[in-house]
């Protein structure tokens, strides 16, 4: 009798809940995705100076062949990205603005932009992701501290998560990367090779010695 009396309470309890959640959604109001009415724009800020424009543009489609020779383009859009280039002089941070035309191939029925050398829908180049990997793996530095050398050198925020995703998405071909230079590496005579003299006999010789492994 006791367990059925519990029981009795415990169902009522839960179907009471049940109510009052289906009470509260009845008068809950949606709300409207996007900012309000008369709201400041958002979006992502163009560079101040540019220091590359390059116009790109498809001469014939790279699927089919079909010649846009004399064709007008569909569409076109803009892309700004932010790289870092390595030079004699050492590294050095540059924008660079594409613009980019979409011409409509007749036999393939579909749009065709020119890729750039780039990760898709970033904002950010190869260069500068390169280099946060360098200074991830090799040096082993913490997330916080390459974004605050990101911000000193870019003057531009970067997110830890930013970061992560990051050395999340370039693992995988880089993996295929490393494992060729690795299949490579051991059919090769030598493991490696260093310049540095070492003694031979006693006697410290600098030319013509090499230490091999």
């Amino acid at each position: 009798m006791i367990e059925r009396e519990v029981r009795r309470r415990v169902k009522q309890a839960i179907s009471l809940k049940n109510r009052k959640k289906q009470k509260v959604q009845k008068f809950r109001v949606k709300k409207k995705l996007g900012k309000p009415p008369g709201g400041k724009g958002g979006g992502r800020r163009v560079p101040a100076f540019i220091d590359r424009y390059e116009v790109l543009a498809y001469k014939s489609c790279p699927d089919c062949g079909f010649s846009f020779y004399g064709k007008k383009p569909r569409d076109k859009y803009d892309r700004f990205l932010l790289d870092l280039v390595f030079e004699k002089r050492g590294k050095r941070l540059i924008s660079r603005h594409y613009e980019i035309w979409g011409h409509y191939c007749e036999r393939c029925h579909k749009l065709k932009y020119p890729r750039i050398d780039a990760p898709p829908k970033a904002r950010r180049g190869w260069g500068l992701i390169t280099w946060t990997l360098m200074k991830r793996v090799a040096r082993k530095m913490a997330y916080d501290a390459i974004a605050a050398e990101i911000l000193d050198l870019c003057n531009e925020p970067i997110s830890k998560p930013t970061l992560i995703h990051w050395m999340q998405k370039t693992a995988k071909p880089l993996l295929k990367i490393y494992t060729h230079l690795w299949e490579i590496a051991r059919k090769s005579d030598y493991m490696h090779i260093d310049e540095t003299g070492a003694p031979l006999n006693g006697t410290f010789i600098v030319k013509n010695s090499y230490l091999r492994k």
